[in-house]
């Protein structure tokens, strides 16, 4: 009888330590892959308008490229 306890006592262990663990790994697959979506959205753009900027130097018709939102616009002197 004894060793049918410790039995159903090992059992129900392993099945809620395995239970931690796959949330856990969840968790973590989850937010590397939001980190790297965020990541990539950031760097995106600035990765865009650095070859813009490369590309219109290069022509050389254009010495200065300046980014800015519309509504910077339209206070923007040069």
């Amino acid at each position: 009888m004894e060793t049918f306890r410790h039995l159903g006592e090992l059992a129900v262990g392993e099945i809620l330590r395995r239970v931690f663990f796959t949330k856990f790994a969840d968790t973590i697959g989850i937010s590397v892959g939001v980190a790297s979506l965020v990541c990539d959205a950031f760097s995106g753009p600035s990765g865009l308008q650095q070859l813009a900027s490369r590309r219109l130097m290069k022509s050389g018709f254009i010495r200065t490229v300046v980014v800015t939102s519309r509504r910077d616009l339209r206070n923007f002197r040069t």
